[in-house]
Formats: structure tokens, sequence, C-alpha cells
């Protein structure tokens, strides 16, 4: 059954944690975390991953479960996407998780059956007092050929953030300070890949690390 420990693929030692799945099949294995002293809420994930890629195959998410027995219980947080070579990606931050959710990674998705994924170096810690926000993303009905709506999960109590954009192959923008959790970007290209990354601003002195990049085409 998948996940299990592989002997090959390793992106450090030895084992790696090895996932097939999604397709037809719709098999979405998932790896549960053991759980831990502390409630995850408090807590952050991070690690290596690579999965194959082209539209047919599954993507990773990433998550929490609330009953280890039932995989209709995982809660997807973020959506990685394909990457053919091992990327650190994290932290991940679980602050609307209930007490007593396990920290979970599932393989899901796509049309083929024969999709791999590799997990590997996973690192959980306790959530630094300013939590990065989640990934930004914008709504296909928010999209124009000019503008975009792009919104995104707070990383804990802030109400502030710094918001920085580019197209693809471009510079990243000055900081746009945002005082709520979206923010309509102008005067975009037509048919133009674009960036987004946000950071949480806590206090005077606090500020997190940036967010995990989203992204979006415009019409």
């Amino acid at each position: 059954y998948y996940p299990y420990v592989a002997a090959s693929g390793a992106y450090a030692g030895s084992k790696v944690l090895y996932f097939v799945g999604g397709g037809s099949a719709a098999t979405s294995p998932v790896a549960i975390l053991p759980q831990f002293s502390n409630d995850i809420s408090s807590l952050v994930l991070s690690f290596y991953y690579k999965a194959t890629t082209g539209n047919s195959y599954a993507k990773l998410k990433v998550g929490y479960i609330t009953n280890p027995t039932d995989a209709s219980t995982f809660v997807a947080i973020e959506t990685l996407e394909q990457a053919s070579a091992y990327t650190h990606v994290g932290p991940f931050g679980f602050a609307g998780a209930p007490a007593n959710a396990y920290m979970a990674i599932q393989y899901t998705g796509g049309t083929s059956n024969y999709g791999a994924a590799y997990v590997d170096a996973i690192h959980v810690e306790e959530a630094p007092s300013c939590m990065q926000p989640g990934k930004p993303a914008a709504a296909q009905e928010d999209i124009t050929a000019n503008s975009a709506i792009v919104t995104w999960a707070a990383g804990g109590s802030e109400s502030a953030w710094k918001l920085q954009y580019k197209a693809a192959n471009g510079e990243w923008s000055n900081d746009i300070a945002v005082n709520a959790a979206s923010y309509t970007l102008t005067n975009l290209s037509p048919v133009t890949t674009y960036y987004v990354r946000v950071k949480a601003v806590c206090g005077q002195e606090e500020i997190s690390e940036w967010s995990s990049e989203g992204n979006f085409t415009t019409e």
C-alpha cells in the first residue's frame, strides 16, 4: 500500500516516503504524521519533495486529518506544484486545525494512475510568533485581461500584510501595504503569468517570512 518508506530516491540519507496514486483508480494515499505532545496549531511543518510533472498526474496536498482511519476527514491547507527536482517547502502552519488533529500529506488528483511523489527530510518545530500567511490565489472568475483579485489565509491573528507581485521572468514589485486578506492587482498585461507573495505584519518590528508564491494567468 502507498505511501511507504522506499530504499531509493531519497533527498538525503537512504530512505524516503514514496507515493503512487491519483487518476481513474481514485487512489489518494495519505501519509499521517504521529501525534505530538502539542496541538498542531502551535507547530509548523516543512520538507523536501518532488513529484511527476504533467497535467495528467496528481499533486501533493499539505493539510491535517481529524480521523486517521478515515481519509475523507483530510483537510487541505496548500496544494504543491509538481516538481521534477527536490524542492524545499514550508513552513506550513495549522492555526485553524482542531485539537488532536494530525498533520498529513496527500497525493491526489490527475487522470493518470501512475504518478509518483517523494517526500523527505520532514521537519516539525514550534510555530514562530509571526507566522507566514497562506499561498495567495486568484479565482478564475476574478481574473480579467488587465486585473486580478488575489486572496490568502492569515497565518495567525494579524490584520496587515505586505504584498509583492511580478510577471514571469520579471522583478518583484516594491512592497504594497494591505489591510485585508485580499488585494486587486490592476494595470496587468493580457495573457501573462504573474506571481504573488505576501508576508504578515504582526507588529512594528515583527514581520513574517514570505508566503509560498501563488500564480495566475491573465486573459
